[in-house]
């Protein structure tokens, strides 16, 4: 998930890795310099469209 709206909700993306180590991984496709993704485990999301993040 990307956050959008000043961290105030997210939506799902496609992204494309390439290579990676123990604490980097390349991003191919699908994000931009500067965008912020939670990392987290997103499973209890799945299938949402969006996201509204509390806080």
């Amino acid at each position: 998930y990307r956050l959008i709206h000043g961290g105030r909700a997210a939506v799902p993306v496609s992204v494309r890795f390439g290579r990676a180590s123990s604490n980097t991984i390349q991003i191919l496709e699908g994000l931009k310099p500067g965008d912020q993704v939670i990392v987290s485990d997103t499973s209890g999301f799945a299938g949402a469209h969006r996201i509204r993040i509390r806080g």
